[in-house]
């Protein structure tokens, strides 16, 4: 088909209010099925909630980057579990997680979404 004038001025806006705390949580719940990351998923979704909430560029951090801690942070532990570990967060594994998810920032902002997560 030809794409016409008509065609190239149409557009779909998705508008999405911002997430809440529940709906971060139940999103997650729905991503993991390790019952170990179960636990730690309401105080991610409340570290996420506020890193959105209080970042200076609107939108520039968004669910993307929630969905992406989530999936790596359960892949970790999976893997973890996999090797005979146990399989619990710990801290080197969520600051490796929040450097690739939130970097791309100046450093003072790094630092304080390093320190909503933590």
């Amino acid at each position: 088909w030809a794409l016409d004038a008509a065609k190239m001025s149409r557009c779909v806006t998705l508008y999405r209010p911002p997430p809440r705390v529940e709906d971060l949580c139940a999103t997650a719940m729905g991503m993991v099925r390790n019952p170990n990351l179960q636990a730690y998923l309401r105080s991610l979704a409340h570290a996420f909630f506020r890193v959105y909430h209080q970042q200076r560029r609107t939108d520039f951090w968004g669910m993307r980057e929630f969905y992406s801690t989530v999936r790596v942070i359960s892949a970790e532990l999976e893997q973890r579990r996999r090797q005979g570990r146990e399989a619990v967060l710990e801290p080197g594994i969520l600051m490796k997680t929040v450097l690739r998810n939130f970097g791309g920032r100046p450093e003072e902002e790094l630092r304080q979404v390093i320190e909503l997560f933590f």
